[in-house]
């Protein structure tokens, strides 16, 4: 073979790697090169050694000591016993990370195509995920709290001024808490599987967001302090609390269940009354609750009744299931919103928020018109609001 023909060869697929990186296919990098994500931006894609994402630490721990530490997962994660078979990396020490495309941009880290098929083709191979509707109303919500910071230090300084808090309960890989923080605001997360938790705080670790992130591996349900077996479903983004003895469960893992009034109430967002046992408030606290918990989501809202009669939350995203026996269930969690002021936002046409006083009326009412309007759907993400903030 001539020389002018491997140089052609060679130009033919330096063109067809371009090709390939606009197209948003992008390129892996081999292990062995340093990990530094300002020098990887102009690529859609890439692979690393685990080890380069393992110094992240929140630093929003001074106003949420007891959370967990990115540090103590990665520590988890890589002494991995036989006997902790829980805690194990899908990836077997890689990091498989993609920055998304639209607005804004983050880096995430995903599972590989095997173990968590749907998030490698959406987020890893488009750049985007599947719930536009969600993605449409984040950005709606938190716009752009603050200018986009050039460094880890100036972000920090300017997320610092604007006191927007987002929870984001049932949290999986953390892309809609890597969003939130885009928008400059401080997170509160709530995920139940440790290999989740180890691609969360990678994206953490790769966006600079740690001093932004409060991580908690607790189940949010109705009752506090209860020690519920996790489930894990047919993608790691299935993940629900089980009472102990059900199968299916994931090498006995247990996690320790919070309410939503109990953390409000722990860290001062809700007060006793003098005398008369009820609570008082310091309203708007959160900017955003999203709610994801694939079918735990009325036991969230059980556990939260003070906390949403109150309106600590301007805004609530959640998965509503309504079909066949879950109506019952979907009537009660639309009266406690609707008890708590909120309205819906974004609702079909006519669909109207009724707005009687009798709360579980005014709910049935609202339910038997999106039924009608959604046909054969079962599940709808919804959009709840505060009309008075």
């Amino acid at each position: 073979m001539s020389a002018t023909t491997i140089l052609s060869s060679l130009a033919i697929i330096f063109s067809l790697l371009i090709v390939v990186h606009n197209w948003g296919v992008g390129l892996r990098l081999a292990a062995e090169r340093e990990f530094d994500v300002s020098a990887l931006s102009d690529f859609s894609t890439l692979m690393i050694s685990s080890n380069r994402c393992a110094e992240s630490e929140t630093t929003l721990a001074d106003r949420f000591p007891e959370a967990l530490a990115c540090s103590q997962v990665n520590q988890r994660i890589n002494n991995n016993s036989a006997q902790d078979s829980a805690w194990f990396d899908p990836n077997g020490g890689f990091v498989y990370a993609r920055k998304t495309i639209g607005d804004p941009q983050v880096w995430i880290s995903v599972h590989n195509q095997s173990y968590d098929p749907l998030r490698w083709k959406t987020l890893y191979e488009r750049g985007e995920y599947y719930e536009h509707v969600v993605l449409y109303r984040f950005n709606k919500i938190l716009g752009r709290q603050t200018a986009p910071s050039p460094t880890a230090v100036e972000n920090v300084i300017a997320h610092t001024k604007n006191n927007c808090l987002v929870m984001d309960v049932g949290a999986n890989i953390g892309y809609y808490s890597m969003v939130a923080a885009a928008h400059g605001c401080d997170v509160i997360a709530f995920e139940l599987l440790p290999s989740n938790l180890f691609r969360y705080c990678q994206s953490v670790r790769l966006n600079s967001f740690d001093a932004q992130v409060a991580l908690y591996q607790h189940g949010v349900s109705d009752v506090a302090g209860s020690q519920l077996h996790v489930r894990v479903g047919r993608n790691p983004g299935e993940s629900s609390l089980r009472p102990a003895g059900e199968s299916r469960l994931m090498g006995g893992l247990t996690v320790t269940t919070v309410t939503l009034d109990s953390f409000s109430r722990d860290h001062g967002w809700l007060e006793v009354e003098d005398g008369s046992g009820g609570t008082i408030a310091k309203k708007n606290r959160i900017k955003l609750l999203k709610i994801d918990v694939e079918g735990g989501e009325f036991r969230v809202m059980e556990g939260g009744q003070d906390f949403l009669r109150h309106g600590l939350a301007e805004h609530v995203l959640l998965e509503m299931r309504f079909g066949g026996y879950l109506y019952d269930t979907a009537v009660k969690m639309v009266a406690i919103l609707f008890q708590g002021g909120y309205m819906v936002r974004d609702a079909p046409q006519n669909v109207q928020n009724p707005r009687t006083g009798n709360f579980t009326h005014d709910a049935e009412v609202f339910l038997t018109q999106l039924r009608k309007v959604t046909s054969l759907q079962r599940m709808k993400d919804m959009w709840f609001y505060q009309p008075n903030e």
